[in-house]
């Protein structure tokens, strides 16, 4: 399977891509996939698609192996991905970063407002209600004001 992930940004590429790697691991067709990139002559802040694909692959590198395009016939463009297992999804990854936030107890404000940058308000909340609804964080009450703590 080719996946393209020209003309979008890193974060909606990198989000394209987990969806569709999940999605082919799921359906259990473990082909390897095509993914091209561009070969990250311009980017956000120093952040490219490509570079921070290859930090994703490399960070999961127990559930799949890749080879970079310039290895296999020196094009920089594409990476080929072969799945061996799911990749965290982005709430799964803002739902570990609020446990780790978490260790001491945090108002749900507090909570709000370190992740508001990378996710909406709404994403923010229903991944802190899961957490607690799998008694992954508590709520306590510390004099009189509701704190979220890992558990």
């Amino acid at each position: 399977m080719e996946l393209d992930l020209h003309g979008m940004t890193v974060d909606e590429a990198l989000a394209f891509f987990v969806r569709r790697y999940n999605e082919e691991v799921r359906t259990g067709r473990r082909a390897p996939l095509h993914v091209i990139h561009g070969y990250s002559s311009t980017g956000d802040a120093g952040r490219t698609i490509k570079r921070e694909l290859h930090r994703l692959l490399h960070r999961h590198r127990d559930r799949l192996t890749y080879i970079c395009g310039e290895k296999i016939d020196g094009n920089p463009g594409y990476t080929i991905v072969e799945p061996r297992g799911t990749l965290p999804t982005a709430l799964d990854r803002l739902q570990q970063d609020i446990r780790q936030f978490c260790e001491t107890g945090k108002t749900k404000e507090k909570i709000v407002r370190k992740f508001l940058r990378k996710n909406d308000e709404p994403t923010i909340l229903t991944a802190l209600d899961a957490l607690v609804k799998d008694k992954l964080l508590r709520v306590e009450t510390k004099g009189g004001i509701r704190v979220y703590c890992r558990e």
